[in-house]
């Protein structure tokens, strides 16, 4: 339909072979209208991408428990410093 096919190369080196299925994902991804979702999280020292699959698009970090606590700390420690 889009003009594009999958093929296998039968004669791929077994690390081709074992990357194949992780380049299909981002080539599905990458041309898929998810992409419009795909994010970089909010803490600038990350770099994990993630998709918001938020019902409102509002997802800020990768995880909450890692980056989500962190930045909120953060925002707290600065807060009660400027509040002293």
């Amino acid at each position: 339909d889009d003009g594009f096919a999958w093929t296998l190369d039968s004669s791929a080196a077994e690390l081709d072979a074992a990357l194949r299925p992780l380049v299909e994902s981002a080539v599905s991804l990458l041309t898929s209208e998810r992409l419009a979702r795909l994010r970089r999280c909010g803490n600038s020292t990350c770099y994990w991408l993630f998709l918001d699959e938020t019902k409102n698009c509002s997802r800020r970090w990768c995880e909450m428990a890692s980056c989500g606590n962190l930045m909120k700390v953060r925002r707290h420690r600065a807060a009660q410093r400027r509040s002293v």
